[in-house]
């Protein structure tokens, strides 16, 4: 089902009112220097800007980045990508270490290469893998800081998962079940959600790599994974 226009009408509405009060000082409720650079006044970005009469209130980088994922997310399944891929682009740019925006804007490029219309498929690939392993980065990053365990780097089921998705998507099959393996072997990630069991990802691991066991004609190693992981 594509995107309605009118959702998509409504949600470049809000993004323009936005973007027109975080920028314009007139909007500002104790406008300083016009010379500094946007998102300069404060530590952490923020703003105090008028919404309606007498009501103000803080809006962040991560507001807008945040209504740039939205306007992207939205975009995702119009006939079109490169629109969400400028919008992830813009959140990425607010936000550079925001890993889940990193991760989105790749799967956004994947989805552009598997367009039969796209004329430099490879090139778009390349984009989407260096934008992959930023969030590998990115997370990793995250995941070493929560678990205070500096120096040493911390890869996660999550992270092996996703680099599995992406070469499963672009039929690497091989590569695919080599990072869906890892999963098994991999700690959870202490990040990405509060519940550990929630994001332990070896049930939807052992599924596509089970998938891939069955194209290929291996039933009984597809059927041993699954109810090894995937059984109640």
């Amino acid at each position: 089902m594509l995107t309605s226009s009118n959702v998509y009408k409504f949600v470049r509405r809000q993004l323009d009112f936005i973007n027109e009060m975080y920028y314009d000082r007139a909007h500002v409720v104790h406008p300083i220097n016009s010379a500094l650079r946007p998102f300069a006044e404060t530590e952490d970005d923020s703003r105090t800007v008028v919404v309606d009469g007498p009501n103000t209130r803080q809006l962040t980088k991560s507001d807008l980045a945040a209504l740039h994922s939205v306007a992207a997310h939205v975009m995702l399944v119009a006939p079109t990508i490169a629109t969400s891929i400028v919008q992830y682009t813009m959140a990425l740019s607010l936000c550079p270490n925001d890993a889940s925006v990193a991760l989105h804007l790749a799967a956004a490029y994947l989805h552009q290469a598997s367009r039969r219309a796209e004329h430099a498929p490879r090139s778009v690939v390349l984009q989407a893998m260096t934008y992959i392993e930023r969030y590998a980065e990115l997370r990793s990053m995250q995941e070493t800081k929560a678990r205070g365990t500096s120096g040493h780097v911390v890869v996660t089921q999550e992270i092996a998962y996703n680099f599995g998705r992406a070469f499963h998507f672009l039929g690497m099959l091989g590569l695919a079940c080599e990072y869906y393996e890892r999963v098994f072997e991999l700690p959870v990630s202490m990040t990405a959600v509060a519940d550990k069991e929630a994001s332990d990802l070896r049930c939807e691991a052992a599924y596509n790599l089970a998938s891939i066991y069955i194209s290929s004609g291996s039933m009984m190693r597809a059927k041993a994974l699954l109810l090894t992981h995937c059984s109640i």
